[in-house]
């Protein structure tokens, strides 16, 4: 049964829902279920993902940060499809020296325990070992 603890409006008018378990959270992530609930819940819902932010250095530029890529490698290391949920630069291309090979993005990702596991284990980007890290988040 679904019981919501607390609700909590932020600033930008974007409701926080505080369900009672982790397990009521993982049924709520299945696909027909989170349909059903936005439907009942209130119309024009739609549920965000927390992503996790990993720093990944040295990643070859050619890499696209578009999904095609993040599919590949999320197949190359043997993860679930759309555990990658985005991913970026940290320096906008355009800014980039003449001749550079190697730049530092960021990766998204979904779960806390899978961002854990690619910390420990690295991470195959077009055939090198990557070494993500935790993205530090710096006060306003």
């Amino acid at each position: 049964m679904i019981h919501i603890e607390t609700v909590l409006q932020t600033y930008k008018r974007v409701l926080v829902l505080m369900l009672n378990s982790r397990e009521v959270a993982n049924w709520l992530r299945i696909v027909e279920h989170e349909m059903a609930f936005m439907e009942d819940f209130s119309k024009g819902l739609h549920i965000r993902e927390r992503g996790y932010n990993l720093i990944a250095p040295r990643v070859l530029i050619t890499f696209k940060p578009e999904n095609e890529h993040l599919r590949g490698i999320e197949k190359a290391n043997r993860l679930n499809y759309y555990l990658i949920h985005k991913a970026r630069w940290i320096k906008p291309t355009a800014r980039r020296r003449i001749g550079q090979t190697h730049a530092y993005a960021i990766l998204t990702v979904t779960f806390t325990n899978y961002a854990n596991l690619l910390i420990r284990d690295r991470l195959i980007m077009f055939r090198a070992r990557v070494c993500p890290t935790k993205q530090k988040v710096e006060p306003i």
